[in-house]
């Protein structure tokens, strides 16, 4: 995958080449003013070159909208498939041939048309993919036997949705959640596990421009989303596996991303992109009347003294130890990740280099405990990086074409 230079590189090649051009121009005659012009024509360059790389981090951030075309899942006998959207808009998919570990199996399509995939493991450990269609209904495919084919063919479960994240039940149950065009928060479930008929959609309202789903330790599930006053919500099931639902309530904030995540002591933590494109968090602190923290700085953001400065689209993967990592793009495309030191608790690490260039990624656990990235390079392929040893935040292979 091609790296970009980074932006002390390119500071170093714009100082060179104006300091050249600019010597050309000094006269022995007028030495002293020139050298004073040149002081302060480089004082304003460098000054410009400052709001140059603030101004295309924005840029690239704002284009970094969450495009969920590549997705994973672990299949009931250890081996992670991957899914990935063609040029084409059909499904493709790659598997491990053995759990943890090499040789894949190559590429192979699943048909259909989607713009944008998410994954769910059934009850009874088949792997199912949910997919918006070219008219914006919700179209999912199965395994027809756990941990391999043959697949189903797509079938419809209708509506008109923008985005959409899958979460299991405590009963097994896949449940998906979806926005519609309208901008509320609906859903749409299996009326018995691993099976259908599913339930008709139902609408749990709000405004919202994002989503992410997580079940609480005691197996209730609960929905992000950010307003569109970029202020983040939150509504959850009042019971685990059924409704009434709670009403929304804010978190507060002002987020742009956001991803969600299980500590190992089953308490929740949402992580977010703030104004300043820098990474946040909150998290569930069972201390009433609060219930959450507030939100807290991780680092990333534009300004910054140390790379990377503007982070977008977090994703998240847990360590074997039970520790989270989480995972940003920054302005260039490149992969920066910061872990909890602690299980369930900070203080965490500072942001590591993980390079490479990405349009969207997904993560994933192996069987071993292993995290793996699955990212979509420059050049529309997938490419994939893993830890070499569990738990290890410096350890990691480097990108491999898939």
């Amino acid at each position: 995958m091609t790296l970009l230079p980074s932006s002390t590189n390119l500071a170093a090649t714009t100082y060179d080449h104006e300091e050249v051009t600019m010597k050309t121009q000094i006269s022995k005659k007028d030495n002293y003013t020139s050298r004073t012009s040149l002081t302060k024509m480089m004082s304003t360059l460098c000054s410009l070159f400052t709001v140059l790389v603030v101004l295309m981090a924005t840029a690239a951030y704002a284009k970094a909208a969450n495009p969920k075309t590549v997705a994973t899942a672990l299949n009931r006998d250890g081996r992670l498939e991957v899914f990935a959207i063609g040029s084409n808009g059909a499904l493709n998919h790659n598997w491990q041939t053995i759990p943890s570990g090499g040789p894949w199996s190559g590429w192979s399509s699943l048909g259909g048309y989607s713009k944008k995939i998410a994954t769910a493991v059934n009850a009874d450990g088949r792997l199912e993919v949910f997919a918006i269609g070219s008219n914006g209904a919700l179209n999912h495919i199965w395994q027809t036997v756990p941990s391999g084919g043959p697949w189903s063919g797509w079938a419809s479960l209708g509506g008109y949705i923008t985005d959409l994240a899958t979460a299991v039940n405590a009963d097994g149950r896949i449940e998906v959640f979806a926005l519609g065009s309208n901008h509320a928060l609906y859903h749409i479930w299996q009326t018995v596990p691993s099976a259908g008929p599913w339930s008709s959609w139902a609408s749990l309202g709000g405004y919202n421009e994002e989503l992410a789903t997580a079940r609480n330790g005691d197996g209730r599930l609960e929905v992000f989303t950010i307003g569109n006053n970029g202020t983040m919500y939150h509504i959850w099931q009042t019971v685990p596996s059924a409704g009434p639902w709670s009403s929304w309530a804010s978190l507060g904030g002002y987020s742009t991303d956001l991803a969600t995540e299980k500590n190992a002591d089953g308490h929740l933590e949402v992580f977010a992109i703030g104004s300043n494109q820098g990474l946040y968090h909150i998290w569930q602190d069972w201390q009433p009347p609060t219930e959450w923290s507030n939100w807290y700085y991780l680092g990333g953001s534009t300004q910054s003294y140390s790379y990377p400065f503007g982070v977008s689209k977090p994703a998240t993967a847990v360590n074997a130890d039970g520790r989270i990592d989480v995972f940003t793009l920054d302005g260039y495309g490149s992969m920066w990740h910061v872990t909890q030191l602690n299980p369930s608790a900070g203080p965490w690490s500072v942001f590591g280099y993980l390079g490479g260039y990405s349009t969207d990624y997904a993560t994933a656990e192996n069987a071993d405990g292993r995290i793996e990235i699955f990212a979509i390079g420059s050049n529309g392929n997938v490419y994939h990086d893993w830890q070499t040893a569990r738990n290890q935040w410096l350890a990691w292979s480097g990108w491999y074409q898939l």
